[in-house]
C-alpha cells in the first residue's frame, strides 16, 4: 500500500472514531449509526469525495472482519451506500468541465522550471498524471521517433503515444526547457 492509501484509510478512522464514538463496540454499532456517519460526512463533500469515504470505511470494518478483529460482518442498512450514478452524473454536470484553455497552459508552461514543463506537455499530449510523470523509465522513452511506450502501471494497459504531434521528440523535449510555447509543436 502507497503512504497516500494508508494516510487516507487512517485520516477516514479517525473520523468515524471522531464521529461515532471511541468507546462504542463494533458489534453495537446499527444501520442508524451508519446513516449518522454518512449524513455527517456528507456537510461539505460532494459525491465523489463522499463516495470515496464510504467505500474506505467499508473496507474498513472488512479488514477487521477478515483479519478476525470483528466476529461477525458490519450490518450498514440502506442509508450508508455510495451515492448513485445518477448523482454523480448531476454534479459532474452541474460543475461543468474542468479544463484549461490553450492560454492558460502557455501561462502554466511559461511559469514552470524545466521539470515541470516536461510534465505538462507529458500530462497534455500523452494524458499522464502524477505518478505517471514520476515513475516514466527513460527506457519508455523513444526519443529519435517521437514515441512513448508506458502502460498504465496499475493496470498493464499499453498506451504508446506520440511525444509532440507532427514534431520530432528531440527537438520538442529541448523546447520543453527552453521554448515554452513553439508554434510548430502544438
Amino acid at each position: 500500500m502507497v503512504l497516500r492509501s494508508w494516510s487516507d484509510y487512517h485520516a477516514s478512522c479517525g473520523r468515524v472514531v471522531g464521529i461515532l464514538g471511541a468507546d462504542r463496540l463494533v458489534e453495537d454499532l446499527a444501520a442508524d449509526d451508519f446513516g449518522h456517519l454518512r449524513a455527517t460526512l456528507a456537510k461539505g463533500w460532494g459525491p465523489v469525495t463522499l463516495g470515496n469515504e464510504i467505500q474506505r470505511i467499508r473496507v474498513l470494518f472488512k479488514f477487521g472482519y477478515d483479519e478476525g478483529l470483528i466476529d461477525k460482518p458490519v450490518r450498514y442498512g440502506q442509508g450508508f451506500k455510495r451515492p448513485s450514478r445518477k448523482v454523480l452524473r448531476k454534479a459532474r454536470h452541474t460543475n461543468g468541465k474542468r479544463m484549461f484553455e490553450a492560454h492558460e497552459i502557455r501561462a502554466l508552461i511559461e511559469a514552470a522550471g524545466p521539470q515541470l514543463k516536461a510534465m505538462i506537455h507529458l500530462g497534455i499530449n500523452c494524458g499522464f498524471g502524477n505518478s505517471d510523470c514520476g515513475t516514466l523509465p527513460q527506457k519508455a522513452l523513444d526519443l529519435a521517433s517521437g514515441w512513448i511506450d508506458y502502460p498504465r502501471p496499475k493496470t498493464g494497459v499499453a498506451r504508446p503515444k506520440r511525444t509532440k504531434k507532427d514534431c520530432d521528440a528531440t527537438r520538442c523535449r529541448k523546447t520543453a526547457c527552453e521554448d515554452p510555447a513553439p508554434d510548430d509543436c502544438p
